[in-house]
């Protein structure tokens, strides 16, 4: 790229330096017959001859085209320029068609002077023929590298020619010529401009030519401070603004591209403008009684800046200012304008007929010009009544607001829509009439319905006034006729009250008006209105409601009035609730523990306080209280649905206003039971007996568990059991508690091995109960040399057919004693199925009860050292926060308590535990379990009850 640049400017140096061309001819074929020998075939094809002998040297224009033509058709005749190495530009060209009958014959086409083609220094003779070649050539020992390129070409394009031939002279010159020289075509000597003219104006533009159509261009000679040139156009450079004329010299220039040039001198003179009023003199005519300030002469002046125009004299001279000189409402325009004086005549044609008003107009440097305006004073002709006095009648009933009494006045000199008017009325008071100018004179309007006047005449004073003169008064008499008599009320007082309670029924009378009229044939009508926009008015600082009309008695003509207020006093109203019937879905819970809002409300309409009150037919009502302030509802005492507690209650809801009317509604209350009893096993501790070579599916032992609460969801009770610790589920406990041998236990325990397993109940709710079983594995006989490792079986005992006699007795003595215990004790069970679903959820409710008194008597027992340090340790404070029952009923047990009661009792664990080591290293029963502190249920044998405890494995035996 840099490269290109180079060689760019390189060419352009080059360019300008080179000579210019003289007439002369360019090329070795001259003439071109003489090399006629031979031709190619090629078509399309474009050539350029770059031998040093055949090149141009000059700068300067082709006139002449000189070739031999072996075929007819269409040649280009074309000038190439080197752009890089092989690269050519085409730079222009000349189409010349080649007839028929010019075939084999030398043609010397000349270039007329506008398609002439500019040639510079290195530039190349070439030529293109859209079919095949036209021109010859014959062999010799130059030129070399003549280029060709199969292809069409186009001017002001580049193209790479890759293949040539050497050693042909093509049968074709260029006869070349100099430039012709430029010039302009209309530039005069001097030109005259104004010096406001602004930066960027144009004060020439130039017409340079050359016949040639050479790439030319123009320029100042030297730099000038004032003027610029910019494509052809000599422009303002800098301000011209100046007191004095001043010239200067431009010299244009322009150059073809061959550096041929011509230049010439402008001179150039800058002159600030006069400025010239072109509006006047003149003259304007205006009336005396004018009263209003009035453009009279809108200034126009000639001046290229901008102006300012400014009174200068008026005669005759006066104190008071009646003319003016100011911009009117177009920004730069300036007007003579007539001032109007209030406080005296501006204008009075008895004493100056004429004035003589002089402007004068400057742009703040050339003198001013000055101008003058003559005013001719109008004299004044005052106006006149044409049909004024007069008289007119009007009816009393058929003449409506708006009627028109029209008077017609005449101005010689002012037109009627400019003149003014004014009325008086006798009588005085309460003239019923206005004024409005119109374009014939003045109207005389009624501004009221005439059935409403009562006054039989009016005399109407007219003025008018031109502004100069005023005219009259002169009377337009108005007689009204057949003026109606107005009904009068005969039993109303100024401001009658009626007293009405609230709620009175529709239709019922409340007073009756009497009117008199002495126009005895109309017919009185009555009517009210309200005196405000609404029918009434609340205030609040009283009980009552008023109510204020305006009552009417009208005989079509004429309306008497009077006006009656109605106290409506005020009736205590029912309170509404808001529903019929409202529901509470909640759980159990203690007592004062507010229940989830039903959301009661009720509404006044006196806005009086109300009182909300709960009856839940009788008994029912302890279970809950309610909020006589807000109708919000609480749990009366510790609410149990396991001790029979009712889950669902219907109640009635009450709201009373301090005047005793009630509103009731229905509310149901839905208590749903909680999860709040532990399942408990029958016992806490279970002993098993069994061999290791128990058989799969033996059942060892039914353990049973029950819940106590009375939820069907809670009190369902799954069982499990821990035997993580064996590696292996060995045993099996079923839905009913069955426990059982699930698969082969003889190689996984011994003899005289004891296993202890943790069982677990678990209700509906998550909650676990757990007791211990122990599976005992007895030692085997031994004898002095051997120990009996075969399993004891009862079948193959030799003395076993004794025991299976004495066992079937004993099996029909049990049958019978069951049968009759069944007969004697068991007889209710028949009568379970007959009991309603009433006795049955009662028995449940008695058992529940005692379960907790059971459990409450353990708990409290004061022999049970447990139990008292367990009681002990509960705080219980006077009044607990409300919180889910299960968290709050004392029949729960607290791990935190035992916990504390088997830390008391560490230290009567720790004191049995050296008693235990003898059995347990003369023992040979494995202990499965690791041996640290496992939790278990412990049986005290001063209270009969268990307890939780932690203890280590040895102080279980």
């Amino acid at each position: 790229m840099i490269l290109l640049i180079y060689l760019c400017l390189f060419t352009q140096v080059v360019t300008v330096l080179t000579a210019v061309c003289g007439d002369s001819t360019i090329g070795m074929a001259d003439p071109p017959s003489t090399y006629s020998g031979n031709i190619d075939s090629n078509s399309n094809t474009a050539y350029v001859m770059t031998d040093a002998a055949v090149e141009f040297s000059c700068c300067g224009m082709i006139k002449t085209w000189k070739f031999y033509a072996s075929r007819s058709g269409t040649i280009k005749l074309q000038v190439w320029r080197t752009w890089f190495n092989t690269n050519f530009t085409l730079v222009g060209e000349n189409t010349f068609v080649v007839p028929v009958e010019a075939v084999n014959q030398e043609i010397h086409y000349e270039v007329a002077e506008e398609h002439r083609i500019q040639i510079n220094n290195n530039d190349y003779i070439g030529w293109y023929t859209t079919g095949t070649d036209i021109i010859p050539y014959s062999g010799g020992a130059r030129p070399d590298n003549t280029y060709y390129i199969s292809t069409s070409v186009s001017v002001d394009s580049t193209y790479p020619f890759t293949s040539n031939y050497d050693n042909r002279v093509y049968a074709i010159v260029a006869v070349v010529t100099a430039n012709k020289k430029p010039y302009f075509d209309n530039i005069p000597s001097q030109i005259h401009v104004f010096d406001h003219l602004a930066i960027n104006d144009v004060v020439w533009t130039l017409d340079p030519k050359d016949t040639e159509n050479d790439d030319i261009t123009v320029s100042l000679s030297q730099t000038n401070t004032y003027f610029k040139l910019s494509t052809n156009a000599i422009k303002v450079k800098s301000s011209l603004s100046t007191t004095n004329s001043f010239a200067v010299a431009l010299d244009p220039q322009i150059t073809d591209s061959c550096g041929v040039s011509e230049s010439i001198t402008l001179r150039i003179i800058v002159e600030n403008e006069k400025p010239i009023i072109t509006s006047l003199p003149t003259s304007v005519e205006i009336s005396e009684n004018n009263e209003v300030e009035t453009l009279l002469h809108t200034i126009t002046a000639v001046d290229g800046e901008t102006l300012t125009c400014e009174l200068h004299s008026v005669l005759p001279f006066s104190n008071d200012t009646v003319f003016e000189v100011k911009q009117t409402s177009t920004p730069g325009e300036y007007g003579i304008y007539y001032v109007y004086i209030p406080r005296n005549r501006s204008l009075d044609y008895d004493s100056v007929v004429r004035y003589d008003v002089s402007v004068t107009c400057t742009d703040g440097r050339q003198p001013s010009d000055e101008g003058h305006l003559m005013v001719y004073v109008i004299k004044n002709i005052p106006p006149e009544f044409t049909d004024l006095p007069r008289e007119e009648i009007l009816p009393q009933q058929s003449t409506s607001s708006g009627f028109i009494v029209p008077i017609v006045v005449t101005d010689a000199d002012t037109a009627t829509t400019s003149l003014s008017y004014a009325i008086t009325c006798e009588p005085s008071a309460s003239c019923p009439f206005s004024r409005t100018t119109t374009s014939t004179g003045a109207d005389i309007k009624t501004t009221v319905d005439f059935s409403t006047i009562q006054v039989p005449a009016f005399d109407i004073h007219v003025t008018v006034n031109d502004g100069d003169t005023t005219v009259g008064p002169k009377v337009l008499s108005i007689y009204v006729e057949n003026i109606n008599d107005i009904p009068v009320f005969a039993n109303a007082e100024s401001d009658l009250k009626i007293g009405v309670e609230e709620n009175t029924a529709i239709d019922t009378l409340l007073y009756t008006y009497f009117t008199t009229d002495l126009d005895s044939v109309d017919v009185v009508t009555y009517s009210w209105t309200p005196t405000t926009n609404t029918y009434f008015d609340i205030d609040s600082a009283r009980s009552d409601t008023e109510f204020k009309f305006v009552v009417k008695a009208t005989d079509t003509k004429d309306t008497a009035t009077t006006t009656v207020t109605i106290s409506i006093v005020n009736v205590n109203d029912v309170p509404t609730l808001s529903n019929t019937h409202y529901v509470i879905n909640d759980t159990e819970n203690l007592g004062e523990t507010l229940l989830s809002s039903p959301n009661i409300d009720a509404s006044d309409p006196e806005n009086e306080t109300l009182r909300y009150t709960l009856d839940c037919n009788g008994y029912n009502t302890t279970y809950f209280e309610m909020d006589e302030s807000t109708g919000d509802v609480y749990f009366g005492r510790d609410f149990d649905s396991d001790i029979g507690h009712p889950p669902v209650t219907e109640c009635n809801v009450t709201v009373t206003d301090p005047g005793g009317l009630t509103d009731t509604a229905f509310l149901t209350i839905n208590i749903a039971d909680t999860n709040d009893f532990t399942p408990e096993f029958e016992r806490d501790f279970y002993n098993v007996f069994l061999f290791p070579t128990e058989d799969i599916g033996t059942i060892l032992i039914n353990v049973s568990a029950s819940d106590g609460d009375i939820t069907e969801t809670w009190n369902i009770i799954s069982y499990g059991m821990d035997q993580s610790g064996l590696g292996n589920s060995y045993f099996n406990i079923d839905e009913n508690g069955t426990i059982s041998v699930a698969m082969d236990i003889s190689a996984a325990f011994d003899y005289g091995q004891t296993v202890i397993l943790t069982l677990s109940a678990t209700d509906g709710g998550g909650l676990q109960g757990f007791a211990t079983l122990s599976l005992i594995f007895p030692e085997t006989t031994t004898t002095s040399t051997t120990t009996t490792e075969r399993p004891f079986k009862t079948e193959t005992y030799p003395d076993n057919g004794y025991w299976y006699l004495f066992a079937g007795i004993v099996l029909m003595m049990n049958t019978v004693l069951i049968i009759n215990l069944c007969m004697k004790y068991c007889r209710p069970c028949t009568d379970i199925d007959k009991r309603t679903e009433s006795q049955k959820r009662d028995d449940r409710i008695k058992a529940a009860q005692e379960r907790k008194t059971k459990v409450r008597s353990d708990f409290f027992s004061t022999d049970d050292p447990w139990s008292v340090n367990r009681y002990q340790s509960r705080k219980v404070p006077e009044k607990q926060d409300p919180a889910p029952a299960i968290n709050r009923k004392t029949k729960r047990s607290d791990e935190k308590s035992v916990n504390s009661l088997d830390q008391a009792s560490q230290g009567t664990t720790n004191a049995n535990r050296s008693s235990m080591e003898s059995f347990d290293s003369s023992s040979t029963s494995k202990n499965l379990f690791p041996y640290n502190q496992q939790s278990h249920h412990i049986f005290n044998p001063k209270t009969g009850r268990t307890g939780k405890r932690h203890v280590d494995q040895k102080s279980l035996w």
